[in-house]
């Protein structure tokens, strides 16, 4: 999908806001489609780029999709475990002591 890579492109020169951009305005006709090679082309590139904005659509864009590139596959599964704690909500601190 030339819009994830164009959004990955973008982020290497240093034009992150411009790669998100890039991200938000291919994601409509991104929901309406059963390519999951290109929601997993994306999810990627929205977990290099923005993960903590963008990481959880992604993880949401491609439940139940699969794709027969392994190599996208494996790059997906890294930038998640790399990213699993920006991608989980934080627990809310406990108030007063343990007992």
């Amino acid at each position: 999908m030339a819009s994830a890579k164009m959004a990955r492109i973008y982020h290497l020169m240093g034009e992150t806001g411009a790669a998100i951009e890039r991200l938000l305005g291919h994601l409509p006709r991104l929901e309406h489609s059963d390519d999951g090679r290109a929601r997993f082309e994306w999810a990627v590139a929205a977990l290099t780029v923005a993960p903590a904005e963008l990481g959880p659509t992604a993880l949401r864009g491609v439940q139940g999709f699969q794709t027969n590139e392994p190599n996208l596959i494996r790059e997906f599964r890294e930038l998640r475990a790399r990213y699993a704690s920006a991608l989980t909500p934080a627990r809310p601190a406990r108030s007063g002591a343990a007992r």
